[in-house]
Formats: structure tokens, C-alpha cells, sequence
């Protein structure tokens, strides 16, 4: 089932957004978005939907942060239809703009359509993450990921198989205290899965440098 996260400091919005995706979706709603990059973390949506103007963070501040380290689709949900904030929105980031006084029906058209048409699969060698399953598959094998396990391999799989640790912690883990010893135990685990499906692809640690190499 996909996920989607709605940010918005408005009960009402977020109680109609449960009206409209609570049944065919996996949901959840944020009415602080001081919690948005941590809940992002750990929630690992499949979209965002995400309003311009709240108290404490600002859609444009969340946007800001998410623009280099998130591929995850996010569309403006606002009342405002000032040409500025929207062009400023989509100049950072934002897939789409939603207007409050469209139907219901051209909503939940529009997020479907953003979610099918997001890239969903990420490959890399023989192996193809599935994000919308948190899982890695290699031929006809496939094994389930945690979130986080998820993240260290879509990141370093975009990244041609290469990583530093510091760059997995940016775009991972962004705002987050994450040690090496929690990165390990990851690692680690990580290690055990792929062994049990292919030998071919392993984790070495190289210095600062985690990275997955194909293995002649």
C-alpha cells in the first residue's frame, strides 16, 4: 500500500485529507512541521503533500531542506494562488500545486497520478530495490528491507554503487544524530541479506568509504 504524508497545521485540512486517501492508502497526517524531516525519516512516504504556510517551519523551509537530499514527490496544497510563492514552490522542488477549491475528485486524480508516475524502482547490477514494497530482489529472489536499510542501498545505489559515509548521513539521515556504530549494525545486516541472495554484491567498509561493489 502507498504512503502518503500530509503536513498541514489546520485540523480541518488534515481530517478532509483522512476523508479522501484514508482508504486506499497508508496515512499519516502532521500538524507540526517541526516533526516533518523526522516523521519523512521514519514514515519513508511515498509522496508529500505539503502546505506553504504554517507556523515554526514553513512548507518553503521543508522544501528547501528536502531539495537535495529527498527525491520523494511533493505537492502544494494552498489556498494562496500568488504566481510567486507557486513559482517559488516548483524552483524548489515542488512536483505539483493543488488548489483548496478544486473538486475532490481532481485531488485524489492528481496525487494518483504523481504516485504512479514516481519512480518506484531503482536498479542497480542484477539487483532492483522496490520502494514501494521496502524490499531488494535479485533474479527470482526478494527480501524485505527495513526503512533505513532501505536508505543506505537506494542512496548508494543512485550514487553508481559508491558512498561515503558522510554523504549517506546528509541525504539519508538529514538534521538526525546517527553514529557509526548505528550505521554499522545496519551495514551488518545489510551484509547478511545479500550474502543470502547472491554473492556477487557485497558491502566492505574502505575507511570513511561504504560502499557495494560487484565482485568478479
Amino acid at each position: 500500500m502507498e504512503r502518503i504524508l500530509c503536513i498541514d497545521d489546520k485540523i480541518e485540512n488534515l481530517e478532509h485529507y483522512k476523508v479522501l486517501f484514508e482508504e486506499k492508502y497508508e496515512l499519516v497526517c502532521l500538524e507540526n512541521s517541526l516533526e516533518a524531516l523526522e516523521t519523512i525519516s521514519t514514515f519513508n512516504p511515498h509522496i508529500i503533500l505539503l502546505d506553504l504556510y504554517m507556523p515554526f517551519k514553513n512548507g518553503f523551509e521543508i522544501l528547501e531542506e528536502l531539495q537535495y537530499t529527498s527525491d520523494i514527490p511533493i505537492i502544494i496544497i494552498s489556498s494562496s494562488s500568488e504566481d510567486q510563492s507557486i513559482e517559488k514552490a516548483f524552483t524548489l522542488g515542488a512536483v505539483d500545486f493543488i488548489s483548496r477549491q478544486m473538486s475532490d475528485r481532481e485531488i485524489k486524480v492528481r496525487v494518483r497520478s504523481r504516485i504512479k508516475s514516481h519512480r518506484n524502482e531503482v536498479k542497480f547490477l542484477d539487483y532492483i530495490l522496490d520502494m514501494s514494497k521496502n524490499t531488494i530482489k535479485f533474479k527470482n529472489t526478494e527480501v524485505d528491507l527495513t526503512p533505513n536499510e532501505y536508505k543506505v542501498l537506494f542512496h548508494a545505489f543512485t550514487n553508481n554503487g559508491l558512498i561515503s559515509k558522510n554523504d549517506l548521513y546528509a541525504r539519508a539521515w538529514p538534521n538526525q544524530v546517527f553514529t557509526d556504530k548505528t550505521l554499522n549494525t545496519h551495514l551488518t545486516n545489510l551484509r547478511k541479506k545479500l550474502n543470502g541472495i547472491s554473492s556477487k554484491v557485497v558491502i566492505k567498509r574502505d575507511g570513511n568509504v561504504q560502499f557495494l561493489k560487484n565482485e568478479n
